[in-house]
């Protein structure tokens, strides 16, 4: 009698402990249900507000973190230094008295952030699939670092008999023309591929636009609404912690 009670508590421990390592199996990602790793990729970035401004493509790289306990959903925040900015050229010409003038002016204005995109998330697809595609949105944050503009001005005179032609380049500090924070929202669309257990590799399309006007002196750009748009593609590695 007793040998059968043993041999009955040894067979529902075993069951058991079988059934336990199976569920641990199928929800290995659930207990790695934060995820960190290194980002960097591309921003092409323009100014609303701006006239005949052109996109200024620009580096984006840092850290991120997602967090997840559900096969299809988790939120992820991010520590991104991000160069935006614009660059736009004016060209004017004139004539007085058989003298011809052409002036040339280029300016490329680099705003470099510090960034902090906090992001919902939803996952496509089940745990186990190697490809899952995502979609996310949120709030972000900037705290602008360096503003720096380069200008360059190229004036050309021509009184049919001379022709002088005069360079003058800039590059000029112009932080205090902006306001130091900038708020804004982010969607993104990307997905993850597992290379191995524990470590994905992230890619997203994102696209960010500004709530706040930036113009804090109307002395630079005029008097207005200046926001900051862009558009950048990463790439990154997530390892589970």
């Amino acid at each position: 009698m007793k040998k059968k009670i043993l041999l009955g508590a040894i067979c529902i421990l075993t069951c058991n402990f079988g059934f336990a390592q199976t569920m641990n199996d199928n929800n290995y990602s659930f207990q790695r249900s934060i995820t960190v790793g290194p980002r960097i990729g591309i921003n092409v970035s323009t100014l609303s507000g701006v006239s005949d401004d052109k996109a200024k493509p620009g580096l984006v790289a840092g850290v991120f973190m997602v967090y997840s306990v559900l096969e299809h959903f988790g939120l992820s925040a991010d520590l991104l230094f991000s160069g935006e900015g614009s660059q736009y050229k004016d060209n004017f010409s004139s004539s007085s008295n058989g003298v011809m003038t052409d002036v040339k002016t280029t300016n490329k204005l680099a705003l470099n952030y510090l960034r902090m995109p906090l992001q919902a998330i939803v996952f496509f697809g089940d745990h186990g699939n190697a490809l899952r595609p995502k979609l996310s949105v949120g709030p972000t944050i900037g705290v602008l670092l360096t503003a720096k503009n380069k200008y360059s001005r190229t004036t050309t005179v021509n009184n049919g008999a001379t022709l002088i032609t005069q360079d003058n380049d800039q590059k000029l500090d112009m932080k205090n023309y902006f306001t130091p924070i900038d708020f804004g929202a982010m969607a993104a669309a990307g997905f993850n591929y597992k290379i191995t257990e524990g470590f994905w590799l992230n890619f997203d399309l994102r696209y960010y636009i500004g709530a706040t006007d930036i113009n804090d002196s109307r002395n630079f750009l005029g008097t207005n609404t200046i926001k900051n748009n862009s558009f950048s593609a990463t790439a990154g590695i997530g390892i589970g912690l």
